[in-house]
Parts: structure tokens; sequence; C-alpha cells
């Protein structure tokens, strides 16, 4: 029987004033979840190369500390990013039907 990942649901806008705190703020969500982990982003406003950047760093961050992590609920648009950008096969995103659902974290 396979864990059920904590999910951090990522919403609102991500810009250059809040993209650092963001990033501690998940990567301590990281330290501190039991894994599997992933990260929601069906709330996120944001649809550009700095969430991108956030989410490598996520999976870099994962990796050092050992712990699974997926995306999960990628906007098309963001998706479209990532595509063009030849990270589909690199950033480990789940399609809605593989995604944990209402599990929440608060």
């Amino acid at each position: 029987m396979s864990q059920q990942p904590k999910v951090y649901h990522l919403q609102g806008v991500i810009d250059t004033t809040n993209a650092t705190a963001i990033k501690k703020e998940v990567e301590t969500f990281i330290d501190q979840a039991a894994q599997p982990i992933e990260i929601s982003l069906a709330g996120l406003q944001s649809h550009n190369s700095l969430v991108v950047g956030l989410m490598m760093s996520w999976m870099r961050y994962a990796h050092r500390h050992q712990v699974k992590l997926v995306f999960s609920h990628v906007p098309d648009r963001l998706f479209n990013i990532i595509e063009f950008s030849g990270l589909t096969g690199t950033l480990p995103i789940v399609d809605a039907e593989q995604a944990a659902g209402e599990h929440i974290v608060e």
C-alpha cells in the first residue's frame, strides 16, 4: 500500500517580490512533511518562467533530501512554458487522475 502524499497548495501570484519567501516556505514544507510530497498548482495565478525556475529548485531540493516530489494540476499556460523549455521529461508532473486530491495541509 503506497503512502498518500502531503499536499502543498501553491496559490495566488508569484513574482519577484515574493518568490524568495515562497521558495523558502515550500522548502520548509519539504523538510517537515513525510514523503511523498505533492505540490498542487491548481490555485496558481502566475504562469511564467519564474514559477518554472521555482519548480526546478524544489525538485532539486527534494532530491537532495531524498524526498519524492511531484507537481499536480499544472495550468495549461504554465505547462506550455515547461514544454517549450524542454523540461517535460525532467519535472515530475502528474495529471489530475494521479493527484492526491483533497489531502490538504494546513
